[in-house]
C-alpha cells in the first residue's frame, strides 16, 4: 500500500459498443481519476490514427495496464472505459487490482441492444484504407457482445468485484450489491 495509507480503486464500465459508456464516463468520473479508454489508446497506437484498428489493440491494452499498474501503485484511481464484455478480461483486471489492494467496481451499463444498435447506426460507417475498420461497430458483432454481457449477468457478482452498479438499473441482480 503506497505511503499515509492512501488506497485507491478500480472503475471498469461493462457494456457493448454504443451503450452510452464514454457519456456516462463523462458525468460520473471521480475527480482525479485516470482513464483507461481503450478506444483512445488504440487510436494513439494505430499507424492510421483509427479508434477501432485491431492491430493497435495489444499495444493498447498493455499500455492501459502498465498505466493502470502505475496509478494503483500510487494510491490513485483508474476508470477504465471499455467494453470489458470478455470474463478473461475481467479476470485480468480485477486481479491486477487485487495485487494492490485496492476496491473494484464494475459499472454495467446495458440499454436494450435496440438502443445501442440505434446509437452506433449514429457512428462514422466509413472504412478506413489502412486498418479496413470503421468507428461503427458491425451489428452482429455488437449484438453478439450485448449477449455475451446479457449471459454472465447472473455471474458477475462472483467473479470479484466488490461493488457491482446496473445501468439501467433494473438490471441490478443481487441484494446488497450497490
Amino acid at each position: 500500500m503506497p505511503a499515509g495509507g492512501a488506497r485507491g480503486r478500480l472503475i471498469v464500465t461493462i457494456g457493448p459498443p454504443g451503450a452510452g459508456k464514454t457519456t456516462w464516463r463523462a458525468t460520473h468520473m471521480p475527480a482525479g481519476a485516470v482513464v483507461v479508454s481503450l478506444d483512445e489508446l488504440r487510436a494513439k497506437y494505430s499507424p492510421c490514427g483509427c479508434s477501432s484498428d485491431p492491430g493497435a489493440n495489444a499495444a493498447a491494452t498493455e499500455q492501459g495496464v502498465a498505466l493502470t499498474r502505475d496509478t494503483l501503485a500510487a494510491g490513485g484511481t483508474v476508470l477504465w472505459d471499455v467494453t470489458a464484455y470478455k470474463p478473461a478480461f475481467r479476470r485480468r483486471l480485477l486481479a491486477l487490482a487485487a495485487g494492490y489492494r485496492v476496491r473494484t467496481v464494475g459499472v454495467v451499463i446495458l440499454p436494450p441492444v435496440g438502443l445501442a444498435l440505434a446509437r452506433n447506426g449514429r457512428r462514422d460507417p466509413r472504412i478506413c484504407p489502412v486498418c479496413r475498420t470503421a468507428r461503427r461497430v458491425p451489428e452482429d458483432v455488437l449484438t453478439a457482445m450485448h449477449h455475451a454481457i446479457t449471459t454472465d449477468l447472473p455471474r458477475l457478482p462472483v467473479e470479484g468485484w466488490h461493488t457491482l452498479h446496473f445501468r439501467p438499473p433494473q438490471h441490478d441482480l443481487s441484494e446488497g450489491v450497490a
